[in-house]
């Protein structure tokens, strides 16, 4: 049996909050160098680390799953974790918008069926990581078949991402013909999978602990300096620093994976188990939270960096206690709110 790493819920749960932050922005993606703007470019420089954190954690928990059960238990569990809330919650949010005036008859239905992220923009993460979980026993297979030598063949994997992902478009926003046709088969959002498969199973010396700190400092400085810069110029170099795939966001994302690691949970056992159950209502969290903040929005606009924090706290909160009620319910719990 697989020892719980506790740390991964600690993740979890600030990993949410980023996430309900980041759909409270009203000026990050139309930059204007107003003071609402340079507060949220702030603190998306760490916020943005949320998507990746996520991912971090389904690659340490998830490529050893041959060491737990077969390659069809695995599927089967995603699919009952993932893809039937998926399809559940993509129907709420259609009725809900439909209620609104906003899915024109049963061609907008299925429009919206098929492209969810219309009705709740939220939900593209969920298609990202159907993709992913169907690659993860290739890979899954893979290491086991490395044995000893796993670790080695994981690290060259995530450079091979890394260069593929990272690199190669960075080298190519200016001349699209640099290095011809040079590409890396499997890239994208693997690569944040990967890096916590290795982190995990890591004890990183303090050298190499305060090294990972300062290169997520330097993340943060690009995010907020670089990506600032060419995001209130329009360039195409912005997606290079303030999105999700860049080295900034990787370096940063893997110092908080590193920090939450040394969190001394034989002491905070409290705090841990507090956080234990929090960290499972996180899934319910992610699918509720943005209707809760469609409401309320409705009730009264974001005006500003204050309100967006307000409004943050006060939608984790009220999502958690929903979703911790609703989870109450047996079906509520096995096919809607995993």
């Amino acid at each position: 049996m697989s020892v719980r790493r506790v740390y991964i819920d600690y993740i979890n749960v600030l990993a949410m909050v980023f996430v309900i932050y980041q759909h409270t922005r009203i000026a990050f993606y139309d930059p204007v160098a107003t003071q609402t703007y340079w507060a949220e470019i702030v603190v998306s420089s760490v916020a943005v680390c949320a998507v990746p954190l996520f991912l971090m954690n389904s690659g340490a928990n998830l490529f050893d799953y041959l060491d737990r059960y077969d390659t069809w238990t695995f599927l089967r569990k995603r699919a009952l974790k993932i893809v039937i809330p998926y399809l559940v919650w993509t129907q709420v949010y259609i009725a809900a918008e439909s209620l609104r005036g906003n899915i024109d008859g049963l061609g907008g239905w299925f429009e919206a069926t098929i492209n969810p992220a219309r009705v709740c923009p939220p939900l593209w993460y969920l298609e990202v990581l159907v993709g992913l979980y169907l690659f993860v026993p290739v890979l899954a297979y893979a290491l086991q078949a490395l044995g000893e030598a796993r670790r080695t063949g994981a690290t060259y994997l995530l450079v091979i991402l890394v260069v593929g992902t990272m690199l190669l478009p960075l080298v190519r926003v200016h001349d699209g013909a640099i290095l011809g046709q040079l590409n890396v088969p499997a890239s994208g959002y693997l690569v944040f999978m990967v890096a916590g498969y290795l982190l995990s199973r890591s004890e990183p010396s303090l050298g190499v602990r305060i090294g990972s700190y300062a290169a997520g400092l330097g993340g943060i400085a690009a995010f907020i300096v670089l990506g600032s810069k060419y995001s209130l110029a329009h360039s195409p170099l912005g997606p290079f620093f303030v999105g999700y795939l860049t080295f900034g966001t990787l370096a940063t994302s893997a110092a908080i994976f590193i920090a939450a690691q040394r969190v001394p949970v034989e002491r905070w056992t409290r705090a841990s188990r507090v956080i234990r159950y929090l960290s499972g209502l996180t899934f319910g969290i992610y699918l509720v939270h943005y209707g809760i903040l469609a409401i309320f929005q409705a009730l009264r606009p974001i005006g500003g960096a204050l309100d967006e924090a307000a409004y943050t706290a006060a939608c984790w909160c009220l999502s958690a206690l929903l979703v911790a009620g609703a989870r109450t319910i047996g079906p509520v719990r096995r096919w809607i709110l995993p």
